[in-house]
Parts: C-alpha cells; sequence; structure tokens
C-alpha cells in the first residue's frame, strides 16, 4: 500500500502535468466564457449552451458506482462558502477537467478510512472549478456525495507550497481531504486540508 507522502508525491507531478498546459487552457475557457457573456446579453442563447446546462443539471444525477474508469463521475463536490457544487470524476486527464475536479486514483474514496485527494484548475479568482479556493478558512465545511451517501469535512489547514516541494501534509490518523490546485502564477500549489466529521 502506497504511503501518503507517494500519494502527494504523485499528486504533485500529476498537476505539474496538466499545469504545463495550462495557458491553452486558459485561453480557450477565457475566449468561451466570453462568447457565452455575450450571448446572454444579446439574448440569443444558443441550443448548444441550453444542451450544456441540460447535462450539467443530469451530470449531478449520474453518478457512477465502483468499479470506476478515468472520467466516471464518482460524486459531486459542494461548498457552499464559494457557492460551489462541482461533479467529480475519476482521475487527473486534462479532457475531464473541463467542467469538474478530479479524484487522484490513488487515493481513498469516502468511507475507506484512507486520505483523498481532489485536484482542480484554477484559471482567476473568479468563476467555476477552484478558483475560489483562498477564500476558505479553517472549520469551513466541504461536502462529498457519492453513491451512497453525503460526508462532510471541516477544514483544519490552507497553505501554499512550492510546485517542486514534496512534502507529507496528511497524517495517517484522520481521514483526512486534500483539495489541490495551483497558484495563479503556476509556481505554487494551494493545498486545502480538511478532517472528516464523524455523524
Amino acid at each position: 500500500m502506497m504511503t501518503n507522502k507517494r500519494i502527494v508525491i504523485l499528486l504533485l507531478s500529476f498537476i505539474g502535468l496538466y499545469l504545463l498546459l495550462s495557458p491553452l487552457v486558459n485561453v480557450i475557457r477565457d475566449r468561451y466564457l466570453a462568447q457565452e457573456v455575450y450571448e446572454v446579453e444579446e439574448g440569443q442563447i444558443s441550443s448548444s449552451a441550453e444542451n450544456q446546462q441540460s447535462g450539467k443539471n443530469d451530470n449531478k444525477n449520474k453518478i457512477t458506482e465502483p468499479p470506476y474508469e478515468d472520467g466516471d463521475i464518482i460524486g459531486q463536490l459542494i461548498i457552499h462558502k464559494l457557492g460551489l457544487e462541482i461533479p467529480i470524476v475519476e482521475g487527473v486527464l486534462q479532457k475531464d477537467l473541463q467542467n469538474a475536479v478530479g479524484h487522484l486514483v490513488e487515493t481513498a474514496y469516502p468511507n475507506e478510512g484512507g486520505n483523498i485527494v481532489i485536484a482542480g484548475y484554477r484559471t482567476t479568482d473568479s468563476g467555476p472549478l477552484f478558483n475560489k479556493l483562498t477564500r476558505l478558512e479553517v472549520k469551513d465545511q466541504v461536502e462529498i456525495i457519492d453513491f451512497q451517501q453525503t460526508y462532510i469535512y471541516e477544514v483544519t489547514n490552507i497553505c501554499i507550497i512550492d510546485k517542486d516541494e514534496q512534502e507529507d501534509l496528511l497524517d495517517e490518523i484522520n481521514e483526512q481531504l486534500a483539495l489541490v490546485t495551483s497558484t495563479c502564477d503556476g509556481e505554487g500549489r494551494i493545498v486545502v486540508i480538511a478532517n472528516k466529521e464523524e455523524r
């Protein structure tokens, strides 16, 4: 079984890979969002936009059960403080992280007793995905919904580490959740650690 240190090292490696392509992703996302705003302002929402919105609503109800494959929707991440409700997909493939956050496959699932790592893009300080992650504070709540139930986590630590830093931030005593994204300059990693609340 992999140690938590190896998990964090693997996570940083995966994030480093997809961050190499993030400038291109940022340009495409910015153009898409600008076009979407224009269509709304002109009152000409295209049928494709309606289909996308419909698809997002459908995805909330299409949580799959294990065994999972890359790209499967395995749950939903909810952070009420940030107004964030977003699908969690299996894996961190770039194509799957445009409208979702990704579960690092080497880490645990909720209620397995291990540590969970979820990674997502961050392009600006507003919008979807993990753009507002730095607004979280200790004791804020994070929810994960899977095919079985809802799990509540309480934030215990928010830190920024260098992208090359290989630090073991998760302990082996508590069942913990780590939310990870890059800083705006791409030189660091924002890591939010939360402990599972017992019910």
